[in-house]
């Protein structure tokens, strides 16, 4: 059965690993695989990251605004009486 049906790994990654296996260079095959992927996931976590870190600025920016909102509104109201 070929590991590509259970979308464990694409197809040419299967077939990549057929070829290493019937060559005898399984272990590097699967190092560089494991490299590649590692790299891939890095840089969409670091892209996320980016991505995320803006919005999270702006969310705690509100937050922090609403909280001195909150606590000049009623000394400012009591201040008129």
């Amino acid at each position: 059965m070929p590991v590509y049906q259970y979308e464990v790994a694409d197809r040419r990654g299967s077939l990549s690993r057929g070829t290493a296996e019937d060559s005898g260079t399984l272990p590097t095959m699967l190092a560089r695989a494991a490299t590649y992927y590692e790299q891939q996931v890095d840089q969409a976590v670091a892209t996320l990251s980016s991505l995320i870190e803006p919005v999270m600025i702006v969310v705690m920016g509100a937050i922090a605004g609403a909280v001195i909102f909150a606590c000049t509104c009623p000394s400012s109201a009591s201040g008129r009486r």
